[in-house]
């Protein structure tokens, strides 16, 4: 059925309503998981100033914008290490 939608996607804007035939992988006779993702985020201080912090924002143009835009709106913080 989604293949068929596909080849004749120009005479309509919303696909048909999925079925149980379109959601199951490929080889297998289950249907696709959704759900929670898990415990991906494994906070690291170092990466975090890393990437966001005052010397990464003040080395490249977009940075001092970010920065002069917070500063212009008063924000207690800048950057992510303005605390220490």
């Amino acid at each position: 059925m989604l293949q068929a939608w596909l080849m004749l996607s120009s005479r309509s804007l919303h696909p048909p309503p999925l079925t149980s035939d379109d959601v199951k992988q490929e080889g297998s006779s289950t249907p696709l998981q959704c759900g929670n993702r898990g415990d991906n985020y494994q906070p690291s201080k170092t990466k975090r100033v890393n990437k966001h912090g005052l010397e990464k924002r003040m080395s490249t143009a977009a940075g001092r914008r970010v920065l002069l835009a917070r500063l212009r709106k008063g924000r207690w913080r800048l950057t992510v290490d303005s605390f220490r």
